[in-house]
């Protein structure tokens, strides 16, 4: 049973500890196998607890979405050794699809598991009850088979566990209802929703209704898709108070000839030292192709002279040598400069219309990331390599962050150990000291000081901080290279104004200074990437509780809006706007769920439409490489 689970744990030491512990303490006391299965099916579960850790607004409790790869549906999980899970349309419960369980092999006692996580704000320190349907299907036998709700504490360990297994599923072949019902515990920090079967042949689930204090919930997505067959009248009068902000927009081609329609926009920017330029995606051909022409605009019309990309500092500054000279080729720039979202045509495109502005006006290229030490160290070795003493103590240092990059991409906890910590608090100093000893220019001095501190910021712990980092590296930037105005190019949630984000710390510092622009579009396609593959999906339809859906239905294609306009609008409209609304935000995996909740006028100052999306044009690896 052990080797079962064990490979699921990897990365979390102490949950397999406890198993093994737990297994043999069971063994010892020869309790019944399937009391080992309840035990070991606990401890999963406060694993999954631990790992997932989100909560989610539509709990697809009747398994109609699919997710990412078609065959679970969207927001569950699956685990079981000798089964498969399936989405099926064969005699669903009710709708149109259910999930099927099914043995592959000898099961003996192994088992699957499905599981879902349910927002610990919606039902804690409520009284819930869950319906459910189950369907065994003939020849089939079981020793667990049913539904169960789990309650975690903030440690991941169970406090309430309520299950249905003791409830027949019914006659072979047709569909039975269960239920259970418990009381959620105030002080709850998890609450996991899923289904079990241990057993012989296929089990399926179908018809999950939760009720809340005797409530039926109903999920986001099942109420606007009702809205969505009753659509906005064209007159609605939200869309005529919208349309008196609209600022159309012409074109998102970063060559467009004309600048009269970005006129309100450099208005907007004003006299500021620093401008955020988001994307709601990272793999959107027009935002990206949108955000170039307005660094243009920026740079020829408001003095904007640096680029900032979020992207390492080293290897992004490497870049201005390629502007001045020529020399090289952009894709093995951007190659090592190693995030896949800026290896595309459309930045190689970018940093190519760079090159063609004359040298006394040209811009300066530069990165603000810190999750990569390693040009860095190079660049310290290259100047402290003849000192025997410390470039012993440097390879020792490298060696643990060697360690600390393999052991974070293993495991979604890690900690760093003390004695890694040892190395870093004892090289660390001998650094700083080793700079300030070696009389160099100002400006020398500043460059290494700051390859020390990228790597200060590498081994802060899991890199909680990253853009507080980013943001300090930001100013460092205009600090120490004289750089006066500055365009980020990033995320929507990193340029965003909102809590712990880049964006925020840069206002904070800057105040009126820094200007926050996100993106938004309404339908298409974009650019994701699923375990190192980049693939085009589509995206999610927006439905009425969102930003683009109303974007979508105004009379403009293209547009911005410049939200501080808002600020004394003390309309029931404007408040529709800041709170009843959901945003479009995905990193560069495709979520399950792409909208959530957003008060633009808090998040950004100017907001800019582009309609429909098409997918970014990422670089083939034989480009990178310079093979063709």
């Amino acid at each position: 049973m052990a080797f079962v689970i064990l490979p699921i744990l990897k990365g979390t030491p102490v949950l397999t500890l406890s198993l093994v512990q737990d297994t043999h303490d069971l063994m010892r006391t020869r309790r019944t196998e399937k009391h080992l299965l309840m035990c070991l099916l606990l401890l999963f579960l406060t694993l999954v607890t631990v790992q997932t850790g989100w909560t989610q607004r539509d709990l697809n409790l009747d398994f109609e979405r699919p997710g990412l790869d078609g065959k679970l549906p969207g927001g569950w999980y699956f685990v079981g050794s000798n089964y498969t899970a399936e989405l099926s349309t064969r005699d669903p419960a009710s709708g149109e699809r259910h999930l099927t369980l099914k043995s592959i092999g000898e099961t003996d006692s192994s088992f699957a598991v499905i599981s879902t996580q349910l927002p610990t704000a919606l039902v804690a320190g409520n009284n819930i009850r869950l319906e459910g349907m189950l369907r065994l299907a003939p020849d089939s036998e079981y020793e667990t088979a049913g539904y169960f709700v789990r309650v975690g504490n903030e440690s991941g360990e169970p406090i309430t566990f309520v299950h249905t297994y003791e409830q027949l599923p019914g006659e072979a072949g047709k569909w039975a209802s269960v239920s259970l019902e418990l009381s959620v515990h105030e002080e709850a920090k998890s609450v996991m929703l899923g289904g079990v079967f241990n057993g012989r042949g296929e089990l399926s689930f179908d018809a999950l209704q939760l009720f809340i204090n005797g409530e039926p919930y109903r999920d986001h997505h099942e109420i606007d898709k009702e809205l969505v067959r009753s659509p906005t009248l064209p007159d609605d009068p939200r869309l005529e108070w919208l349309r008196q902000y609209v600022h159309p927009l012409r074109s998102t081609e970063a060559t467009f000839p004309s600048t009269e329609d970005l006129a309100a926009f450099g208005a907007g920017v004003g006299d500021g030292a620093v401008v955020g330029l988001g994307e709601s995606t990272h793999g959107s051909h027009e935002i990206f192709t949108l955000k170039d022409r307005l660094f243009r605009y920026l740079h020829q019309n408001h003095d904007f002279g640096t680029f900032v990309l979020e992207g390492p500092l080293v290897p992004s500054f490497a870049v201005n040598d390629y502007l001045e000279s020529g020399d090289g080729s952009v894709p093995e720039l951007l190659r090592e400069i190693g995030f896949w979202p800026w290896q595309t045509e459309e930045v190689v495109e970018l940093i190519e219309g760079m090159r063609q502005i004359p040298g006394d006006r040209r811009p300066r290229f530069t990165g603000m990331d810190m999750q990569n030490y390693t040009q860095a160290f190079r660049i310290l070795e290259g100047r402290f390599g003849d000192d025997p003493h410390l470039l012993a103590d440097m390879v020792e240092l490298r060696s643990k962050l060697d360690l600390i990059r393999f052991n974070r991409r293993e495991a979604s906890a890690y900690v760093i150990p003390d004695r890694y910590l040892a190395v870093i608090d004892r090289v660390i100093p001998r650094l700083y000291s080793s700079i300030a000893e070696a009389k160099l220019s100002q400006r020398d001095t500043e460059w290494l000081r700051q390859m020390v501190r990228l790597i200060e910021q590498f081994v802060d712990e899991d890199q909680k901080f990253r853009d507080y980092y980013m943001a300090e590296n930001v100013r460092w930037i205009l600090t120490a290279e004289h750089y006066r105005k500055a365009v980020i190019w990033a995320h929507n949630e990193h340029v965003t104004k909102g809590s712990d984000r880049l964006g925020r710390y840069l206002s904070e510092s800057l105040g009126s200074d820094y200007v926050a622009v996100g993106f938004s579009f309404s339908d298409g396609q974009y650019t994701h990437s699923r375990a190192g593959m980049k693939e085009t999906v589509e995206a999610e339809v927006p439905y009425p509780a969102t930003y683009a859906y109303w974007f979508d239905r105004l009379d403009e294609p293209m547009f911005y809006l410049d939200l501080r306009e808002m600020t004394h609008d003390t309309t029931p409209y404007a408040e529709w706007f800041r709170h009843e609304l959901q945003f479009r935000k995905v990193g560069t995996l495709k979520p399950w769920s792409e909208f959530r909740d957003e008060n633009l006028t808090e998040a950004y100052d100017l907001i800019f439409f582009v309609g429909s999306s098409s997918p970014s044009k990422v670089l083939p690896v034989g480009v990178l490489y310079g093979y063709e």
